[in-house]
């Protein structure tokens, strides 16, 4: 079964996920989703476009329920397509996947950690002062 990120507002998915990374950063939790995106960023570093597919979705098959559980407020889903889309994706667009996986993974990681309630308070602060997502897109966290 392989899969497809899609994204529909590229700008704003990446300022969600800069919030995140800034979060987990203060809330200490940055070690542990580092060591999570190890594989990830290793599939980034390499040339590889075999690595770099088969790792994608070895995240996209483990994170897919969470990130899917999120779409109305990231704009992101992940689906399953067919082998042929493997010939037509360019691996600056499985980077781009890639990146956004690593920021899911600082998410979840947020999201698990002992102080669960301020870290979410902390984050919905910081995406709030982006004015870029509604009260109701951010009670989905």
């Amino acid at each position: 079964m392989e899969f497809e990120l899609i994204e529909q507002e590229q700008e704003k998915d990446d300022l969600f996920f800069k919030c995140i990374k800034e979060t987990a950063q203060v809330m200490h939790t940055a070690a542990l989703a580092k060591a999570k995106c190890k594989q990830a960023q290793d599939a980034l570093d390499t040339n590889d476009k075999d690595i770099k597919w088969n790792t994608l979705q070895e995240y996209l098959h483990s994170y897919k329920k969470f990130i899917n559980s999120l779409t109305g407020l990231t704009g992101l889903y992940v689906y399953q397509v067919g082998t042929d889309y493997y010939a037509s994706i360019t691996k600056d667009q499985l980077n781009e996947q890639l990146q956004t996986v690593i920021g899911f993974v600082y998410l979840i990681e947020l999201l698990h950690s002992a102080e669960k309630e301020s870290v979410k308070a902390t984050l919905k602060r910081a995406l709030k002062q982006t004015g870029q997502f509604t009260d109701e897109q951010l009670k989905l966290l």
